[in-house]
């Protein structure tokens, strides 16, 4: 449920409580969305995490699914914002938060 929350906070200047519910009742407003991305970085964390289980023993392996699991969590931050700003940011002209298109 708070899966939207810290971007909430980024995209209007609320209190955390007001944003907290905010994040609720988009990820209720948005329940299969919300359910596919919570799905699809759970099922990207449990490879990684085998990954990372199987390339333990080995030092350049195990660097080496560190960096992507680094590069995961990136991943996962830049999904959760453009998807929140996509969908709470209505604006017909194509304009996101960041810059003006």
């Amino acid at each position: 449920l708070t899966m939207f929350w810290l971007a909430d906070i980024f995209h209007s200047d609320h209190n955390p409580f007001s944003s907290l519910f905010n994040a609720i009742i988009f990820n209720f407003k948005n329940f299969i969305l919300s359910f596919g991305i919570f799905l699809f970085i759970n099922f990207l964390n449990m490879i990684l995490t085998f990954f990372n289980v199987f390339f333990a023993s080995n030092l350049i392996l195990g660097a080496l699914t560190l960096l992507i699991f680094a590069y995961f969590i990136a991943y996962w931050a830049i999904l959760i914002f453009l998807t929140y700003e996509e969908k709470e940011n209505n604006c017909a002209s194509g304009a996101d938060g960041i810059r003006q298109n």
